[in-house]
């Protein structure tokens, strides 16, 4: 292995967690956001996927939750234009082997209160039809 090699692995590696968080982020903001509020356990539930995959702790958890809130934001002051841009983030992972993970992370942010509203239940299976997975 070249040694140009060696170093563009690490970068590779943070640029494919920093991609992940990127979906990550987009897709718990549309289900969070669907029923019209944003509650703090949500936004901690994000948190937990860093915890549980060691190679997410290459991004710093300040920037999850960054990105999270932009995109919060974003569905907040342009609905129409930011559900597309966010579900081109999680479109990204539609044919890669971690979209599954990806989907269980919406899904728990949609339960953390214990029901997933019928809004949440929509953005699930829009998510889910943009990662080609079957409801």
């Amino acid at each position: 292995m070249a040694q140009s090699d060696a170093i563009d692995d690490p970068v590779r590696e943070r640029l494919d967690a920093e991609r992940f968080v990127e979906a990550l982020a987009a897709g718990a903001a549309i289900v969070a956001r669907a029923d019209g509020r944003v509650d703090r356990l949500e936004r901690r539930e994000l948190l937990v996927d860093l915890d549980l995959h060691p190679e997410l702790r290459k991004v710093p958890r300040m920037r999850v939750l960054e990105r999270f809130d932009h995109y919060v934001q974003r569905l907040t002051d342009d609905p129409d234009f930011a559900l597309r841009e966010a579900l081109d983030a999680v479109a990204q992972f539609a044919d890669d082997p971690r979209r599954q993970r990806l989907m269980d992370e919406f899904m728990n942010v949609a339960t953390i209160d214990e029901i997933a509203s019928e809004r949440e239940e929509e953005a699930l299976d829009e998510l889910r039809a943009v990662l080609h997975l079957v409801a």
